[in-house]
């Protein structure tokens, strides 16, 4: 009497054949996590030029102008008055009796974030 088995489990070439495929797949999926991360790191830098421009305002309701510091924001939540923020790094540029611009710029433009973005007293985002 002779056995006959068929062969059970999977050999070294399918696993490793398997184990190209998925390794290729994630090299493809990779960019695209990152895209998504950089798009998101730019939305959440304009909500906080949003938030400084805000507190740009109340700052030129007391003091009846605009102020050239960020630090000097009390209503600005303490991380964004280090100017550090979300990936990118905020600045005043101009800050007069009437006007102010405020700028976002990416730390690591494509990794953080893409684009460099601006915001006026009226609450305009120019990116």
């Amino acid at each position: 009497m002779r056995r006959t088995s068929s062969p059970t489990g999977f050999t070294l070439i399918e696993l490793l054949v398997v184990i190209a495929i998925i390794g290729v797949l994630i090299a493809l999926l990779l960019p695209a996590v990152q895209r998504v991360r950089a798009a998101a790191q730019d939305k959440a830098a304009s909500d906080d030029l949003t938030l400084i421009a805000r507190a740009q305002l109340t700052y030129h309701q007391t003091a009846q102008t605009y102020s050239p510091t960020l630090a000097a924001l009390a209503t600005l939540p303490a991380i964004l008055a280090t100017g550090h923020a979300d990936g990118h790094t905020f600045a005043i540029v101009t800050a007069t009796r009437e006007s102010f611009l405020v700028r976002s710029t990416p730390t690591m433009p494509g990794k953080t974030g893409s684009a460099t973005c601006t915001i006026d007293q009226a609450l305009h985002i120019v990116c």
